[in-house]
Order: structure tokens, then sequence, then C-alpha cells
């Protein structure tokens, strides 16, 4: 599906705002979606949702009428009731911010080691 996070960061610095990345939520919704217009649709996508986007994470509402109406059934779930695996890759996200992406402060504070966070990061295709 290309590189969602460097066209953002396209989009941001073009923008002249602060964009750190795409919710949990959101996340699902792209990953969701079919992208009949292949990566020129997903570019066009991220930087609407950079221009519409008034916080530093773009959230469903950023996003073009077309794909909130498509939101998956998960979307309805409260943040506590999203599947496993996504709330792993969320909280190690977390982590990574606090840690400012050091890897290995990441992995303290999550209780583990290097070698399991980089699996991880692995499995949520996040390396």
């Amino acid at each position: 599906m290309g590189d969602p996070a460097g066209t953002m960061l396209g989009h941001s610095q073009q923008y002249n705002k602060v964009i750190r990345g795409i919710t949990p939520k959101t996340q699902i919704v792209l990953s969701s979606y079919s992208w009949p217009g292949n990566i020129r649709e997903l570019e066009n996508v991220i930087g609407h949702a950079c221009i519409i986007s008034q916080e530093d994470m773009i959230d469903v509402l950023d996003l073009p009428a077309h794909l909130r109406a498509a939101s998956p059934r998960e979307m309805t779930l409260p943040e506590d009731m999203l599947p496993l695996a996504e709330l792993h890759r969320t909280h190690v996200m977390r982590a990574l911010e606090r840690a400012g992406g050091n890897k290995a402060m990441a992995a303290r504070i999550l209780g583990i080691n290097r070698a399991t966070l980089y699996r991880l990061l692995k499995r949520s295709r996040m390396n």
C-alpha cells in the first residue's frame, strides 16, 4: 500500500504542520480499504487528512467521507475492545514515542527485552 508515513511527512512539511502519525482506528480504516486508485489515491487521502487535521495525529474524522462511511465493524467498538494485536501494536507505538524512538528504552518501558521488541515490531511491520 505504499509508505503512508513518508507521504504524511512530505505533506506535513508541505503544509507546515506537525503531524506525528495516524490513530490506530484510522490505520484500521486505511488498511481495510481496497484502494482502487492505488498509491496515488492513498497519497491524496493522506494529503487531504494533513490539511484537514486540527491535531498532531490524523483521525478517522480527517478522512474523506467515502472512507469514513466504509469503516469496518471494529470502528464501532470502544478503544478497549480493539483486537489484541491492535492493542499490542498501539502500546508498543506509545512506548516508542515516550522513548523518543529509542528501542532499548522502549523495551525497558514495556518490561521486555530488545529481542522481543524487535520481534513485535517485525510482526506488526513497524520495524
